[in-house]
């Protein structure tokens, strides 16, 4: 049972990803917590993930745009 809760808040987190940043990702976990059960883990793992790849891709692209210069 612990594992769905968790897959469900990550769930909401990637969804928060979707809708803009990283705050919108901590409030869709927050708000999902409100409703089933609170656990840390999601609340570690997803922001670090997705800022990690926010990071590459954005220089990915930055890379890519100044190269077509």
């Amino acid at each position: 049972m612990i594992s769905i809760e968790l897959n469900m808040i990550q769930t909401a987190g990637i969804c928060g990803f979707g809708l803009g940043a990283t705050p919108n990702a901590m409030a869709n976990m927050s708000a999902v917590c409100y409703k089933y059960r609170y656990t840390v883990k999601p609340f570690l793992i997803v922001p670090i993930i997705g800022a990690m790849f926010v990071d590459i891709i954005n220089t990915a692209i930055i890379t890519l745009f100044l190269n077509l210069m």
